[in-house]
């Protein structure tokens, strides 16, 4: 299936087919289409909504678990975040959905677009970053 792209109608979203027929449920948001993946996203408002990622076709990688809109995919990798004990725990995931690296204590990541995260290391009073090579 060859995918034209999103429609939104009566306030939710659909992905579309390039005949224009409906290959999705509706969603609240579906994102503009990166590396092959869109983000769906459901729930009426930023402190409720949960996005998922799927594929052209519709088919979906993760489930609704991502709290907060994540960055899109660059170079095969995206930062996702869900609220855990720290507020911001953080899942890198490829295209396939699988979780490559977890941060799980309120450091920041960052995509260096070339299969590579920036993590940083808290050390003391030191904010330091390390590199993790992961693609």
């Amino acid at each position: 299936i060859y995918i034209e792209g999103t429609r939104k109608q009566n306030g939710k979203s659909v992905l579309l087919d390039f005949c224009g027929n409906e290959i999705t449920e509706e969603f609240d948001y579906i994102s503009n289409c990166f590396e092959g993946m869109y983000i769906a996203g459901n729930g009426d408002t930023k402190s409720n909504a949960k996005y998922a990622f799927m594929t052209e076709k519709g088919e979906f990688v993760t489930g609704f678990e991502y709290d907060k809109h994540p960055e899109f995919f660059h170079a095969g990798l995206c930062i996702a975040e869900r609220y855990g004990r720290f507020l911001e725990d953080y899942d890198v995931i490829n295209t396939k959905g699988e979780i490559l690296y977890k941060i799980r204590d309120g450091r920041k990541a960052f995509n260096l677009g070339n299969g590579c995260i920036l993590v940083e290391v808290r050390n003391k009073n030191k904010r330091e970053f390390t590199i993790k090579k992961l693609l």
